[in-house]
């Protein structure tokens, strides 16, 4: 691909249209057929949320060796940040509020999902596919971004990643304001929902300033 996806890719390969360029995407397929081997199902968020970082680490190690393959100190192309600094850097984004919000979003949608199963009709559960998939998509997102730098091409990262956040956020409440007034049962943890990533979508603009912000 003439620009690495990593970072504006919200992961749902089957609305995409170059997977087959894909480098992520065959990774994902491989990993996804390990675990049908494994007896792991497709919707386990731990099982996800490690695939996704497994792949950004192969990535980031890819990246550091075709560096050093061509003489390129990755340390002064990115204005000397350390090893040390990146891992601070990291270290921050997981004590961050904003980060801690967006798992905290994540495992309510993940309960809701499992009672609103037995719930939904059939006609609509394309809404809970969506909450399904973007649900996860937030906190991995947010934590990219928040783990880069702020100045270059650092900066553009965080910015794209934000936005994704920011739309896989739009995509959960649009489905949630949906299906509140449909399904009684459903309606106090629809809006409770639906605050919350509406609170955290705010958050990621006044922070980060996506410009693409859904």
């Amino acid at each position: 691909m003439n620009e690495l996806p990593f970072n504006a890719c919200d992961y749902r390969c089957e609305h995409c249209l170059v997977t087959g360029e894909c480098a992520v995407y065959q990774k994902l397929k491989e990993r996804s057929l390990k675990r049908a081997l494994n007896g792991i199902g497709e919707n386990d968020v731990a099982a996800v949320l490690h695939d996704i970082r497994e792949s950004f680490r192969e990535t980031e190690a890819q990246i550091k060796q075709k560096a050093r393959d061509l003489g390129i100190d990755i340390d002064e192309i990115s204005g000397g940040t350390s090893r040390e600094a990146i891992s601070g850097q990291h270290r921050g984004a997981e004590d961050d509020p904003l980060y801690l919000s967006a798992l905290d979003f994540t495992r309510q949608a993940q309960r809701f999902l499992r009672s609103a199963g037995a719930v939904v009709g059939e006609e609509e559960k394309e809404y809970l596919e969506d909450i399904a998939w973007h649900h996860t998509v937030v906190p991995v997102k947010i934590y990219r971004a928040l783990g880069w730098r702020t100045d270059g091409d650092g900066a553009v990262d965080a910015v794209n990643s934000a936005a994704v956040a920011a739309k896989s956020l739009t995509i959960c409440i649009m489905a949630f304001d949906y299906l509140a007034p449909r399904y009684t049962a459903l309606l106090p943890a629809c809006r409770n929902l639906s605050d919350d990533a509406r609170k955290i979508k705010e958050e990621i603009k006044v922070r980060i300033r996506p410009a693409r912000a859904a």
